[in-house]
């Protein structure tokens, strides 16, 4: 056969081929036959080191340079995990010594003060429990307040703070023989559980973190927690309230409960996490929080997996939860049997009934078919909810249970509206405003944010769920009630670590693998075994299938879906630009962060101002401490009787019983004191007669009822007397509680 240059297409002569090529008549690139191709190649002379020579790889320089490459990413690889271990380490000791140094302005400029109301209050609880003991402090009837009514203080308060600290002080003075008051004791115990809260915080991250990844999540939980201003708020030195402890309850029982979902044999922690919910329980009201946040992870976590996927872990660590939890609540006198007569605690009841539906079904599942099991599950589910709609419907009619509080209402409805206008006029609990979160929580309600879908979509598991869902709910009730942002802090520090580990992990790699852009060699064997893993990926059975039918490689038309890919790609193939944005991701995350922590700062310097003293500068810019309201108590406690009352009730009785009995002023020394019955008895609206055990006197009260304002007591001295004293004439404050 003749082609129409007039030379065979079979058999071609080598010269004429070459004649032919170079020719100014042909601008073809003539084809060769592989049989000459084949034999022009392998006639071809070439000496060795010219350029034309196709020399077959040496097979021990490459398992060399192999191994070398191999040596040199486990060297880095060894180098990168020793200094991210010390950098954790570091910031785990920094964060926690800063948890509790950021806690202490008020101790510094105020000295050792308990500086708010309610404190006091708890403070007169803890020394009545240190002077008398565990028997009598919960059968105490407080006459010295609530005129005439008096108050039953050992079965109306939470007594797990009171508790933790006589403890505390019993073991330093009678164990260990520190010499020590019960008043250091109560203004430094906030700042030394935050430190455990900070701690169960991280291991909550921990659980929730990334494979890989849990140790920074770990440290970055801690770090956020320590400086978080929404923990700060109730936790600064002097703070002596509930939740100062309670912050630490609810993280270590988080963290108990998701830590016996970990695997399937891990269900015997929720005792440990039954035993951290009890003491929840003991030290506040906000314990309903968290009975429902496990109970709506059970849920959660049921409904995740389906029946098909039953976790019989979950199942038992749920049970040993509840009834545990609930056997140990009800002992608490002020709780009683509220667990079971509540309605806003007869959710988790009703996902415990749940989740026996779904072991009832999981293990007839075993002994079904897949057609009769469908038709087994539709009925199990209408009968299941129909039996749970009726036994809702006859729990509400029969009385035994109550309604919502109006506190709970006022989650749900406009806070003006929860039919209560004592919960009504509080003003913590009015709806949350948007610069409350910046205020609070900074940029780590962005990364947060971000945590929460990460524990969602990518490597779910029951920790990341539960991550998940305690961020979801606690920022939709924090939003509800300025005040539930105390525990949006603990979710928001967990999440945002998920997402920071992930952050800061990827800079550290990009960090340790630097000489991919610099060294050829090394960018030419990332670039090498980067194609090499691609290639595998593309040539599993799963890829074929969708190339076979019509994804992946084979289309032509660009989907949303392939985005992921393509970035994955583009970040692969240039290590130049992934080593130029981190650099450029972490230069940000640097001056963010500098900013949280100067924030951090400054709202624990605000937070840390008392309420019952004040500073002031006078014209020559001297500080001046006024130290009014804590003067004139002490003033009534020298010149009244002990057998003196208080006769506002609420904040106002219990904060003046509680100075006029409390620790003495720096510039004295008190002797022993003791709280009897009051006596006193009201004349008229205008006017309240006391009677002493030198006489009676009689104080006129110019603006209303004596029970408008602050408290009044019994005084020895007779007006006129007392109103020409030094502390009369001198200390405008008095007034505010003489009117």
């Amino acid at each position: 056969m003749i082609d129409g240059r007039g030379c065979s297409s079979t058999k071609v002569p080598l010269a004429n081929y070459f004649l032919n090529f170079f020719t100014l008549r042909n601008f073809e690139k003539p084809r060769i036959p592989s049989n000459l191709r084949s034999r022009a190649m392998s006639s071809t002379p070439s000496k060795a080191g010219t350029p034309g020579k196709s020399t077959a790889p040496d097979p021990a320089i490459d398992e060399a340079k192999a191994a070398k490459l191999a040596k040199t990413k486990a060297s880095e690889k060894a180098l990168r995990d020793t200094l991210l271990t010390a950098v954790r380490v570091v910031i785990v000791t920094l964060s926690l010594i800063t948890s509790f140094q950021i806690r202490l302005f008020a101790v510094e400029r105020y000295g050792r003060v308990i500086h708010e109301f309610d404190p006091w209050f708890n403070f007169r609880a803890t020394q009545y429990l240190v002077d008398n003991g565990w028997t009598k402090f919960f059968t105490w009837y407080d006459h010295s307040v609530w005129y005439p009514l008096g108050r039953p203080v050992g079965t109306t308060i939470y007594p797990g703070m009171q508790v933790t600290a006589a403890s505390i002080y019993h073991v330093l003075t009678a164990w260990l023989g520190v010499d020590v008051s019960l008043n250091d004791v109560c203004v430094f115990l906030p700042a030394g559980f935050s430190i455990l809260a900070c701690i169960f915080t991280g291991g909550i991250a921990y659980e929730a973190g990334s494979p890989g990844r849990k140790w920074s999540a770990f440290t970055a939980a801690c770090g956020l927690m320590s400086v978080l201003p929404a923990h700060l708020m109730r936790s600064v030195a002097g703070a002596f309230d509930n939740e100062c402890i309670a912050v630490t309850a609810m993280t270590a029982t988080f963290y108990w409960w998701i830590r016996s979902l970990r695997t399937e044999q891990s269900w015997p922690v929720a005792f440990v996490a039954a035993l951290s919910y009890f003491y929840m329980v003991a030290a506040w009201g906000g314990y309903t929080f968290v009975l429902n946040m496990v109970g709506v992870h059970a849920a959660c976590q049921l409904f995740a997996n389906g029946v098909r996927k039953f976790s019989w872990n979950l199942h038992k660590a749920y049970h040993v939860f509840y009834f545990v939890g609930t056997a140990l609540a009800i002992r608490v006198p002020v709780v009683g049997w509220m667990p079971l007569q509540s309605m806003e605690q007869m959710g988790p009841l009703f996902v415990l009934v749940i989740a026996n539906i779904y072991a009832f079904v999981h293990v007839q599942s075993k002994k079904m078919g897949e057609r009769e099991f469908s038709i087994f599950k539709r009925r199990m589910f209408v009968y299941g909810a129909a039996g749970v709609c009726a036994l809702l419907f006859a729990i509400v009619q029969s009385g035994k249970v109550g309604p919502l509080s109006a506190r709970v209402r006022g989650l749900f409805v406009p806070h003006t509206r929860t039919g209560n206008p004592l919960v009504d006029s509080v003003a913590e609990h009015q709806a949350t405003q948007g610069d409350v979160y910046f205020k609070y929580f900074h940029f780590n309600i962005f990364t947060a944010a971000v945590g929460m879908v990460m524990c969602v979509v990518h490597k779910r598991s029951p920790a990341r769920l539960f991550v998940a869902a305690y961020f979801f709910v606690a920022m939709y009730f924090s939003s509800k009630m300025v005040r539930l942002v105390l525990l949006l802090g603990p979710a928001c520090a967990a999440a945002s670590a998920v997402a920071l580990a992930s952050l800061y992990e990827w800079i550290a790699d990009e960090a340790m693998t630097v000489m991919e852009a610099v060294d050829p060699e090394r960018k030419k064997a990332a670039n090498a075994a980067a194609a090499k893993e691609k290639e595998g990926k593309d040539s599993s059975r799963a890829a074929r299938r969708a190339e076979k039918k019509g994804f992946g490689k084979s289309s032509k038309h660009f989907k949303i879906s392939d985005t992921p890919a393509i970035l994955a790609k583009w970040f692969r193939d240039r290590p130049d630009h992934r080593k130029a944005i981190a650099a450029i991701v972490f230069a940000v995350c640097f001056s963010i962060g500098t900013s949280f922590l100067n924030r951090s700062w400054m709202m624990g310097k605000a937070l840390s101002e008392p309420s019952i003293m004040m500073r002031a500068r006078n014209r020559d810019g001297s500080i001046v401490m006024l130290d009014d309201f804590r003067e004139s108590y002490w003033w009534l406690r020298d010149n009244t009787p002990e057998d003196s009352g208080s006769w506002r009730g609420g904040t106002t009785g219990t904060r003046s019983t509680a100075w006029a009995t409390g620790p003495p002023s720096p510039t004295e020394t008190r002797g022993t004191t003791s709280t009897s019955r009051y006596s006193g008895s009201a004349s008229s609206p205008q006017s309240w007669r006391g009677t002493t055990s030198s006489g009676t006197s009689r104080i006129t009260c110019s603006s209303g009822p004596p029970d408008s304002r602050v408290s009044t007591a019994t005084t020895s001295q007779s007006p006129r007397t007392w109103l020409a004293s030094p502390v009369a004439s001198t200390r405008m404050s008095t007034r505010r509680t003489f009117t």
